[in-house]
This record gives structure tokens, C-alpha cells and sequence, in this order.
């Protein structure tokens, strides 16, 4: 079993310093030790991320770590469908490039702000090599929650593979996420339960 959990919009500049709550929403992945099985996939907006070098360097040796896969939010935490095929081309290309430099990986998604989704940015991500996720396919925490809290109803197919996506503002989030860690390895251990 897998289950992504995207968190969306990690360390931006909407906060003084938002690397703590990042932190503490890292050490409750590693509580559960699975980085294999629960995925956790930092959306990152790295213009803003850039401001934050001490989050930086943790990320990358968490990266080194194996315990988080990294992926793309944007340059910029904006409408990417308002702007011409050029100029997302250029983030994203700017933003692949920056990641692989500094952190050593190379996004394969673009997940995108507000789960935007046109043509256009398809085919911007596209000719970057990058697939487009908006919102479409994902749960928030609270959905997830549900799902395992009735295994009856949703089966074990029904939450393999799933997207999960929260903020690190979520309230609640690292009690929230722990539940749902708990609820998984159970699942994991008894699907059939």
C-alpha cells in the first residue's frame, strides 16, 4: 500500500518563520518510519523557499534521508493560468533547475496552486517534462479520516494509492496526520478488517 500526502505550499512567506510547523509535521512521518508506503511530498514554491536556508539544508538532508520526495508548487505562488505559455515555461524550468542544483532531485510533478488546471499549463509542464496534478484526484485530511474510519464501505483499493493534501496551517494538522498514520498501518497490517 501507498498513500501520497501532499503538502501543499511548504515554507512560503506568508508566515515569519513557517520551518518549525514544517518540522514538526516532518517528525510526525518519521514517528511512523514507512517513508516507503506514506510518501510525504513537499509542494514546494521556490522562490519563497529560497528565503529560508536553514529549511533548505533540512529538506535536503531529508532528501538524502529518503524520507521526502520533494515536488513542484511553482516559482511563485500565483495564477499560473493567467499567464502566457512563455513565462510558465520559464518558472518551471527555472524552479526544475534550481531544485536539482540545490537539493539534488528532479521534480516529475507539478502540482499546481489553487489545483489549477488549462491546456495551457498542461502544456507547459509538458514541454518541461513535468505532469500537471491540480486538485481533481486528491482528499483533504478530513476525507481520509473518514475513509479509514469506515473500512466497510471503502475498501482496501479505495485507499491505495490516494492522494491526501493539506497545509501546514491546517488546524490541528500534526494530530490529524498521526491519526490517520495510526489508522494506515492498521489497515496495512489487516486490509481485510
Amino acid at each position: 500500500m501507498r498513500v501520497y500526502f501532499r503538502h501543499d505550499d511548504v515554507l512560503d512567506i506568508s508566515h515569519p518563520d513557517p520551518f518549525p510547523y514544517y518540522k514538526k509535521i516532518s517528525e510526525v512521518f518519521k514517528e511512523f518510519g514507512r517513508p516507503d508506503q506514506f510518501i510525504h511530498i513537499p509542494t514546494l514554491v521556490v522562490e519563497d523557499i529560497q528565503t529560508w536556508p536553514h529549511a533548505v539544508a533540512y529538506l535536503k538532508a531529508q532528501v538524502d534521508a529518503g524520507e521526502v520526495f520533494p515536488q513542484l508548487h511553482g516559482y511563485r505562488h500565483i495564477h499560473y493560468d493567467q499567464l502566457p505559455l512563455e513565462e510558465i515555461v520559464e518558472h518551471l524550468s527555472k524552479s526544475k533547475k534550481w531544485m536539482q542544483r540545490v537539493l539534488g532531485v528532479t521534480p516529475t510533478v507539478w502540482y499546481t496552486p489553487w489545483g489549477a488546471e488549462d491546456e495551457n499549463m498542461k502544456h507547459a509542464a509538458e514541454t518541461v517534462g513535468l505532469s500537471l496534478q491540480g486538485v481533481s484526484r486528491v482528499l483533504k485530511t478530513r476525507d481520509m479520516l473518514a475513509r479509514l474510519n469506515k473500512p466497510k464501505y471503502y475498501p482496501f483499493e479505495s485507499i491505495n494509492e490516494q492522494i491526501v493534501m493539506f497545509h501546514w496551517w491546517d488546524k490541528d494538522i500534526c494530530n490529524r496526520l498521526r491519526n490517520i498514520l495510526e489508522k494506515l498501518v492498521i489497515f496495512t497490517e489487516n486490509p481485510d478488517n
